[in-house]
């Protein structure tokens, strides 16, 4: 009587597929998130990829303005992934895993990121954007509100930009300095790169708010689900608000008188109420929040 065979112990080929599979997306997340690059390097970094960024918008000026639009964000997204990958040869990536956190966080930032914008908004009027400044950068965003633009600014657009300056650059800082000096210089960083001339201080609170969120989590997602909100929300002022923007001569005329009147009389009571909520809302958020241990970070605040 012959004994039984015996199964072999060599990998199936669904096996060696798994396998594979786990190694390319392995290999793909390293060269994505591997650097981690000082101050010096940060601003070298964002300057490259916006400078091609800008040559793109130049370049398409004259074709549609989808054509323009989309063209700056690929080839920015383009340039950053290569650079990133290309840098992140020489690094070793240690993966940090981010605890998961509950319902209720996510809930909370809603109204913590509404509040941010909203009370940093005094800021805005305390420090204009010079005139001519203003009208420039009104000539380069004046668009017609399409589907494409909702895609790009609420979805592709928090994604790559949380990838690029939390997930890079932010992490980067993160090892070569204290959190604080790291949080603050990132967020100069994109305030600079990617602020509008007229609400700079709003751009930074913002950046500020998002930097320690990440900071204290890890969690690029919690991240892009605040710059997303952030985003959606002004999208849609926009569109309920219309006769905001109004042909570029009648312009002067709704700022002065939003600025002149509304803001003045009214809008204060708004300002304070949502700085109530911003601190109300953080220091909620900071007691539920899961923080990940990590020992790679400079020192402590």
């Amino acid at each position: 009587m012959q004994p039984p065979e015996k199964q072999s112990s060599n990998p199936t080929g669904t096996d060696n597929e798994i396998s594979l599979s786990k190694h390319i997306s392995t290999m793909i997340v390293s060269r994505l998130f591997a650097y981690s690059p000082n101050l010096k390097q940060s601003w070298v970094l964002v300057a490259i990829v916006y400078l091609f960024g800008y040559m793109t918008t130049i370049l398409c000026a004259m074709a549609p303005d989808d054509v323009g639009e989309v063209g700056s964000l690929l080839v920015r997204i383009v340039v950053a992934v290569l650079l990133v990958s290309g840098v992140s040869k020489s690094y070793n990536y240690v993966p940090v895993a981010s605890p998961r956190q509950s319902l209720e966080l996510w809930l909370l930032l809603v109204p913590f990121t509404v509040s941010v914008c909203l009370a940093a908004k005094p800021l805005t009027m305390w420090i204009p954007a010079p005139y001519i400044v203003r009208i420039y950068f009104e000539e380069m965003v004046w668009y017609k509100f399409k589907l494409i633009y909702f895609f790009i600014t609420v979805i592709i657009g928090p994604i790559y930009r949380e990838w690029l300056y939390r997930g890079i650059i932010l992490k980067g800082l993160l090892a070569h300095y204290s959190p604080l000096k790291a949080i603050v210089w990132s967020a100069v960083i994109f305030t600079v790169i990617n602020v509008y001339p007229w609400h700079p201080a709003a751009t930074f609170c913002f950046a500020l708010a998002i930097g320690w969120v990440y900071w204290r989590t890890r969690s690029l997602w919690l991240c892009v689900f605040m710059h997303a909100i952030n985003n959606a929300a002004s999208f849609l002022v926009r569109i309920i608000l219309p006769d905001t923007f109004l042909p570029k001569d009648e312009w002067d005329m709704i700022y002065k008188y939003v600025y002149t009147y509304v803001d003045i009389e009214y809008s204060y009571y708004v300002y304070a109420i949502a700085l109530f909520v911003c601190v109300l809302t953080w220091m909620r958020i900071k007691n539920i929040i899961v923080s990940p241990v990590i020992v790679s970070d400079a020192q402590d605040c």
